[in-house]
């Protein structure tokens, strides 16, 4: 039971919204738990060790000594130079990779290597180019065993319970009504990370966190009468998840024309005299002017989009669109 007789308190979330920065989602969860009379034990174990995690935030040990210049590659930074054709002068950010993960034990952890590394080591081709050439990880910082590894930049215990809740949709215990709030907390807390490491680094997310929402309608007084529901909360390959969405967007179509009536169109436009070069964007703008007169509603924008799509996820069609005339070679 908890604290001042309230057996099964309700938290009023009708002010969550998922584009809250983390401290803002914590304290919402402070507020109601103050309104409430709870204290952090009255919440489920795994929800008192996410609050206090995500309170705490980034570690800020291992963020500092990345910025150990002295054991940067210099030569290496100069050489790349910030700006291709900018002054020289400029060092290049030291690149890192970015690994976000689910611990065996249900915690949810960043980890930094540098570029092309993991915990083992790095891959052949990256030992000598790398910008860290004498880094290394320990899984332990100092003497004690329960030490954080080095290179470490977060860690939330007892996050796998919450996401566990959010994909069976459950929402038969009043503590669950947290569970998106904390979830979403990990998500800002991510941003955070990024946000803080590209200052000063080239990062490439090797793992990634991504959200999908959905949207409900709510009986409410208030101004809004929409609410945001997490729907799913997952760690993944960020170009799994772009071509994921790349090859959804080609299926679903929505740029306006099918491949067939671009094709047509294409080759159409292209044996026409004085045809301007079909790389160029004189040339797309007649095939939106083109597919306009026939109807079919598009923009270069959506053209240029499904262009790039076909080339990278179904290269088979996007040679429908070579022009091979003479002094017309070239491909879409």
């Amino acid at each position: 039971m908890a604290r001042n007789g309230v057996s099964t308190p309700k938290f009023d979330l009708s002010h969550f919204s998922r584009h809250r920065s983390r401290i803002g989602h914590l304290k919402l969860i402070w507020r109601e738990m103050g309104r409430l009379g709870l204290e952090r034990h009255d919440l489920a174990p795994y929800q008192s060790e996410m609050l206090r995690d995500l309170a705490a935030g980034l570690d800020e040990e291992p963020l500092a000594e990345m910025h150990n210049y002295w054991e940067y590659n210099t030569e290496q930074l100069f050489r790349r130079k910030r700006d291709r054709w900018g002054p020289d002068g400029i060092p290049a950010k030291p690149r890192i990779d970015v690994v976000l993960e689910m611990t065996s034990k249900g915690n949810f952890k960043a980890e930094w290597f540098p570029r092309g590394w993991n915990r083992w080591g790095p891959a052949l081709e990256d030992h000598i180019g790398s910008d860290f050439p004498a880094w290394r990880r320990y899984n332990n910082r100092g003497m004690g065993f329960d030490t954080r590894p080095s290179n470490e930049l977060f860690f939330v215990r007892g996050t796998s319970h919450a996401v566990h809740h959010i994909e069976m949709a459950r929402a038969d215990r009043w503590f669950l009504a947290l569970d998106p709030v904390l979830l979403t907390a990990c998500h800002a807390l991510t941003g955070e990370l990024k946000e803080r490491l590209q200052r000063h680094f080239d990062v490439r997310m090797v793992t990634d966190l991504f959200l999908e929402w959905r949207t409900i309608k709510i009986d409410t007084d208030s101004y809004f009468d929409e609410a945001d529901v997490l729907a799913s909360w997952a760690i993944e390959d960020p170009e799994t998840v772009e071509e994921r969405k790349g090859r959804a967007e080609l299926a679903a179509g929505a740029f306006g024309f099918s491949h067939e009536q671009l094709v047509d169109c294409w080759l159409a436009e292209s044996e026409k005299p004085r045809c301007p070069d079909v790389t160029t964007s004189a040339f797309k703008s007649r095939i939106v002017k083109a597919l306009k007169a026939q109807g079919y509603s598009t923009t270069t924008r959506q053209l240029d989009r499904y262009l790039a799509l076909i080339k990278k996820y179904e290269p088979e069609r996007a040679r429908d669109l070579v022009v091979t005339d003479v002094g017309k070679a070239s491909g879409a």
